[in-house]
């Protein structure tokens, strides 16, 4: 990681290794399905956070606290949680993408926090929060505010680790590619368009239609 006109900039394979690093930490914590990443555990037993449900202003799904005296904390939407535990249509894979996105704000911005102070998220001199809106939260622009830019791309990190779907490409071979996708969407626990996100980002179409070997 290196600081770019003060903000923070992490290579593609710093954000890997430092979720692998994470996900290593709780011992690659998992599902009921055995496949899809438990990030709850990973949030629980590596980032040592024990996330909290709250009400939430209509729009945001989760925030991130930080503070000058004691560690990062958690909070998700319990209107959200409570649509997950329900199994409203699409609400386990927002609740999942959420709680990854705001532990990749922890893993990526924590330090920053300490190093800089509050005034890297400007809201006054107790504490720094990063409200996570729906409309940033597993939305793949790079236009978007470079802070949920970052944690989407750790959420993404975190919920498909890189070794795991190099494995699921090579015993894919030659299998239309909105099939991996949705192959990846389900053994994930995750949305279509995250999955699609992660492939494209780690296997991309080449110009004559091929994706390249990993």
């Amino acid at each position: 990681m290196k600081m770019v006109a003060g903000r923070p900039w992490y290579s593609d394979e710093d954000m890997e290794n430092m979720s692998e690093e994470a996900l290593i930490g709780a011992c690659w914590p998992r599902e009921s399905n055995g496949r899809a990443i438990d990030i709850d555990r990973v949030v629980t037993k590596h980032l040592r956070i024990e996330p909290v449900l709250v009400a939430l202003p209509d729009g945001v799904l989760g925030q991130t606290k930080f503070s000058l005296d004691g560690p990062a904390s958690i909070e998700i939407s319990r209107t959200l949680a409570d649509e997950a535990a329900e199994s409203i249509q699409g609400s386990l894979h927002r609740y999942r993408t959420t709680l990854a996105h705001e532990a990749a704000h922890v893993l990526f911005h924590s330090c920053l926090f300490i190093d800089q102070g509050p005034s890297l998220f400007d809201v006054g001199p107790a504490k720094a929060v990063s409200l996570c809106r729906s409309e940033s939260v597993a939305r793949f622009n790079s236009k978007v505010d470079w802070r949920e830019f970052q944690a989407n791309q750790g959420m993404a990190c975190l919920l498909m680790p890189k070794v795991e779907i190099v494995k699921e490409l090579r015993n894919m071979a030659n299998v239309p590619r909105d099939t991996v996708v949705g192959h990846l969407s389900k053994m994930f626990m995750v949305s279509i368009e995250a999955a699609r996100y992660r492939l494209e980002k780690l296997s991309p179409v080449t110009s004559n239609g091929q994706v390249p070997l990993l």
